[in-house]
């Protein structure tokens, strides 16, 4: 895919022509053929966000200051992958929620095979099920699970879930007390919709980077906009259990990159 990337063919190593090209092209151009092609990728700070204040405090939902009391272990459905959306509901687990993981069978969750250690420990406290999306009955089972949660976190662009004949707008009008939390690259709804991103682009995308001597920007750690959303979907999901309150959350990567990077600027002023 380098030489659509690119606009023509290359001669030697792809990443020094990647480079050397991308430094003379109009960075929407580089983008618009990117996301064509399906590349995750992304435009240093183009996601703006004002100053805003963040709270991650976490509380558990029968302890959040509200008076609130539940009267069984609010169940989650966790269709979610990778880290974000897993770690979203490892916190819920660990706070008393009883949590399921859904995964297909045929593509189960890839990050078990990249990093099993790291796998496990987002996913220990929840009871695993694999299902065959193929099959009419189980796919039935699965959205009789979704109409009776508390609470269901996801990690799929709406084009996969639409792919599934899942939607969230359809799940919440048959449970109204369901909480969605919709943890995507760029967003669950807009022109983003269907847009691939992941930790270190959607970072890139919030302006959250660090520089080295040159002021040249790099990546922060590993991924970082993937644990931060992670305990930002779970903060809020924690606040929309005490409340009660049925929501669709759109919780995006590059938002969340930009909310924080805004906090940081504001404090370091």
């Amino acid at each position: 895919m380098v030489p659509a990337l690119l606009g023509g063919d290359f001669h030697g190593d792809p990443w020094n022509e990647i480079e050397l090209r991308c430094g003379k092209m109009e960075s929407h151009a580089v983008l618009s053929n990117a996301h064509l092609l399906g590349i995750a990728a992304a435009a240093l700070g183009e996601v703006k966000r004002t100053r805003a204040a963040v709270d991650l405090h976490i509380s558990p939902p029968d302890d959040a200051g509200t008076g609130v009391k539940w009267t069984h272990r609010p169940v989650v459905v966790d269709l979610s992958a990778l880290w974000a959306g897993p770690l979203c509901a490892a916190l819920l687990a660990q706070a008393g929620c009883e949590v399921v993981k859904v995964e297909s069978k045929s593509r189960p969750d890839r990050s078990g095979n990249l990093n099993d250690a790291h796998f496990q420990h987002l996913n220990r406290g929840k009871t695993p099920w694999r299902i065959d999306f193929n099959s009419s009955n189980e796919r039935l089972e699965l959205m009789n699970r979704l109409n009776t949660a508390d609470v269901i976190v996801t990690s799929a662009r709406r084009r996969g879930l639409e792919s599934l004949g899942i939607s969230p707008e359809a799940c919440c009008g048959q449970n109204p007390q369901a909480i969605w939390i919709a943890i995507t690259g760029h967003g669950l709804y807009g022109e983003n919709a269907n847009r691939i991103g992941f930790g270190d682009d959607c970072a890139v995308a919030g302006g959250l980077v660090a520089y080295d001597e040159s002021r040249t920007p790099e990546f922060i750690y590993d991924a970082i906009a993937d644990p931060l959303t992670g305990i930002r979907a779970a903060a809020i999901a924690f606040q929309a259990l005490a409340l009660r309150r049925g929501r669709i959350v759109d919780v995006s990567l590059s938002e969340t990159a930009g909310i924080i990077n805004s906090w940081i600027e504001s404090v370091d002023e």
